[in-house]
């Protein structure tokens, strides 16, 4: 009979690798329908405009029926004053049409002054528009300081 003290070792076995596994499979199958959409009963993000706003808070998300209805932004006015400028989500989860309904608002013209002219830097008179006021040769310009006094531009 023979005795021993050395620990017993377990038979040499090749690790398992994930790619044999079938955990691994059913991971490669299952990923691509993560990636195909999901069906809602909701609207889209509503579509942006250059010159309107939604009135209020958006939501999260918008049933078929709801509607956003639209202000014009600062500087810009109906272009069918009373109109009402609203988009509705339809049944097919689509929001309905809507053009553009504002336009830029313009200022009145400006007559030009004694010994001086108006010169219309953007070449309109529409909100955000610039103009300049020339003096005439040997006419300056005057204003009214802080101090209440008045300054001369030359």
């Amino acid at each position: 009979m023979r005795a021993s003290c050395t620990p017993l070792k377990a038979p040499l076995r090749r690790p398992e690798r994930l790619a044999s596994s079938g955990r691994f499979a059913w991971v490669l199958l299952l990923a691509p329908l993560l990636l195909l959409p999901t069906s809602s009963d909701a609207c889209d993000d509503p579509p942006r405009f250059v010159s309107m706003k939604p009135q209020g808070t958006l939501k999260p998300s918008y049933s078929p029926g709801e509607q956003i209805v639209y202000e014009c932004h600062l500087g810009f006015q109906p272009v069918t004053p009373g109109q009402v400028l609203a988009l509705v989500c339809q049944d097919n989860n689509t929001w309905s049409s809507l053009q553009e309904g504002c336009k830029k608002r313009r200022c009145p013209t400006l007559a030009d002054p004694t010994n001086g002219q108006v010169i219309l830097v953007n070449g309109n008179t529409e909100f955000g528009s610039e103009v300049h006021y020339v003096c005439n040769n040997g006419d300056f310009v005057s204003t009214a300081s802080r101090n209440s006094k008045w300054k001369i531009h030359q």
